[in-house]
């Protein structure tokens, strides 16, 4: 985690140099040090950059570069800091504030998503402390949808909806789940995996753009897993346009959402083929590339092409590709072809814990 904390008394100071002392480990942490007036130690100590800034500016790099700030200070000075640049909960980083004993240490922004709960319960530990946290669902032990999402990496496609759900955990109603995988863990009693009445929430867990079940009509949350591997051969120059109907096609035949995809991937001759790269960075998932003899020994039946074979050294890129890159999943769609392109899809292995 990147995390940045600020001081700004010579006592909040020795507080830093402790922190940073116990957390650098595990974590990439900077200490900064704003205050009137310099601790005698300061010239010893390279860790403690000196803000000379106003705090506004300082606030404003860190919520662009880092994870986490933590205010060694009062939460007047910490809100009146954050205030400008204060989005949601989907964008903001953790802030934690604590005084300058590190008696109280408070959640103060983005509990879930940006992991400041989970942040000052572990400085609490460290320190001796009393932790702060104010969010409901924490304080009454109950099911966090947003909290299960980031849990098990999974995107939130109605944010609306799931403060809805939220809403409704914590008013004491049911909450229907369903995932196209393994639920793992133990069942929170909030939470039912059959539903009771058609005017319950539901939450669907699929990279499918839909599911299977009448259940899950109605107000139902649809949370995204990365698992589906695009393995993609195509001619030199093809067009970023032609590939990128031609994936949108295969994912729409499959019913797959788009947003699961976690990466794509093909044979390394390929490695500088501007339309993948493009569609890489388009899609923001990893471009992964194997060689001829990788690609080989990737197990399992494949279509063979000679043309291929004879080019490439490979004698199925594409389905070879998506096998590797989806680390052994299972082939969902085999070799497609279109145009001068070829595309298979791949889904790796994988499970929620609750």
């Amino acid at each position: 985690m990147k995390i940045s904390l600020i001081s700004f008394t010579s006592r909040g100071y020795r507080l830093l140099n402790k922190l940073l002392d116990m957390i650098s480990d595990t974590n990439e942490a900077r200490g900064y040090y704003k205050g009137k007036y310099l601790p005698a130690d300061h010239e010893t100590d390279s860790r403690i950059e000196i803000v000379t800034d106003e705090l506004s500016e300082w606030v404003k790099t860190q919520y662009i570069q880092r994870n986490a700030i933590i205010f060694i200070s009062s939460a007047g000075i910490a809100v009146r800091g954050i205030a400008p640049f204060v989005r949601d909960k989907y964008r903001d980083p953790a802030v934690v504030v604590m005084d300058e004993y590190g008696k109280n240490i408070i959640s103060l922004l983005s509990g879930h998503l940006g992991g400041a709960n989970e942040l000052t319960n572990y400085l609490a530990d460290m320190l001796q402390g009393n932790p702060v946290i104010t969010t409901a669902t924490d304080l009454n032990c109950v099911f966090a949808v947003d909290l299960f999402a980031k849990k098990n990496q999974l995107l939130i496609t109605d944010r609306e909806l799931a403060k809805e759900i939220s809403a409704a955990i914590l008013n004491d109603k049911k909450v229907f789940l369903h995932a196209d995988t393994i639920i793992k863990g133990d069942w929170p009693e909030e939470l039912a995996n059959r539903k009771e009445t058609s005017e319950q929430f539901g939450i669907y867990v699929s990279p499918f753009v839909t599911v299977n079940t009448p259940e899950m009509e109605g107000k139902s949350l649809h949370l995204i897993p990365k698992v589906i591997s695009i393995g993609i051969g195509c001619k030199k120059s093809t067009s970023e346009d032609k590939l990128k109907q031609f994936i949108l096609e295969q994912l729409g035949q499959k019913g797959i959402d788009i947003r699961s995809v976690i990466n794509i991937a093909s044979i390394d001759i390929k490695r500088e083929e501007e339309c993948l790269l493009r569609i890489s960075r388009e899609l923001e998932v990893p471009f992964l590339t194997y060689g001829s003899e990788e690609l080989m020994k990737a197990e399992g039946e494949y279509e063979r092409s000679d043309y291929v074979s004879r080019i490439t050294g490979v004698d199925n890129v594409c389905e070879r590709a998506a096998k590797l890159a989806s680390n052994h999943g299972k082939i969902i769609l085999h070799k497609t072809k279109g145009n001068g392109m070829t595309l298979a899809l791949a889904m790796k292995e994988w499970s929620v814990t609750l």
